[in-house]
């Protein structure tokens, strides 16, 4: 038989008591190496995000004025709000380690890094209650201007987003789609403009409400509300039956991000506003 060649194949290596140490030594050596090199890298990071953060938030004291409000701030409540924020910081990807209650009416946010103060602001302040109610078009401009409603309706802000010359409207208080229907909220594009918009699915209550309110309404406008402000205005056209809403109004991509995320992540029945923040070590 011919020789015969083997690929791959090596040489036998045979270490004596000297190559073995020598190897070991080497091996903690290269631990060591890397060791220090995680460290740095983990440095590297912790500069490049920042430090971890912790922020304290407590009940907004103009809310706290009050009485009945003040009334309605009780550790349930404080328990169920810290919920609701946990949610809403991450919906909008603040990166949050952990939410506790801290002393009396008071929650402790930590970070991984520092957080805007005022994104933070935007998302723990809203009270995130989303309603759809017809437009009053019998109120006159002169009475929008006094700020004079008839019976059963109410004068409403409109979103400066709006650019509208009035900065106000009317709007009938029954009816609609009430407070607390959202099933869920997420970030999207409006086919025409590319614009960023906020869909909305409502609950199995809420749809029913809409698609009532949209038979009853056809060709007359609708105020889509969030927290007594008229986000947007719109004619239906048809009736609404798939639960399914499009918020608009010249939405940034961030501002649509904190909105899909306040409603998502549930209302609040408190306003909270930060009253101290640290650099965690």
């Amino acid at each position: 038989m011919g020789a015969m060649t083997v690929l791959g194949a090596y040489p036998s290596i045979r270490c004596s008591r000297m190559g073995r140490l020598v190897i070991a030594r080497l091996s903690a050596v290269i631990l060591l190496v890397l060791g220090s090199l995680s460290l740095a890298s983990c440095d590297a990071m912790r500069d490049m995000m920042g430090a971890p953060h912790r922020y304290i938030v407590a009940p907004d004291p103009a809310f706290l004025a009050d009485d009945e409000n003040a009334a309605s701030v009780t550790d349930a409540a404080i328990a169920e709000s810290a919920a609701v924020i946990q949610r809403r910081l991450a919906g909008v990807g603040i990166r949050v380690t952990r939410v506790t209650l801290q002393g009396r009416h008071r929650i402790t946010i930590d970070t991984d890094g520092p957080v805007n103060r005022d994104d933070l602001a935007a998302v723990i302040a809203p009270n995130g209650r989303l309603e759809v109610r017809a437009i009053d078009q019998s109120v006159s401009t002169q009475d929008l201007l006094a700020n004079r409603a008839p019976p059963g309706s109410e004068i409403l802000p409109l979103s400066a987003s709006l650019h509208q010359v009035l900065e106000m409207t009317a709007v009938r208080r029954l009816g609609g789609v009430s407070r607390g229907r959202v099933a869920n909220a997420y970030v999207s594009r409006n086919e025409q403009s590319a614009e960023p918009v906020v869909k909305v699915e409502l609950d199995q209550r809420g749809t029913e409400q809409m698609a009532r309110f949209s038979e009853e309404r056809v060709g007359e406008p609708a105020a889509f509300i969030v927290d007594d402000m008229v986000l947007s205005t719109a004619i239906i056209a048809e009736p609404i039956t798939s639960g399914r809403i499009e918020l608009v109004g010249n939405l940034t991509q961030q501002r649509a991000g904190q909105l899909a995320a306040i409603l998502q992540g549930g209302e609040l029945t408190i306003p909270f506003t930060i009253v101290a923040e640290a650099e965690l070590d």
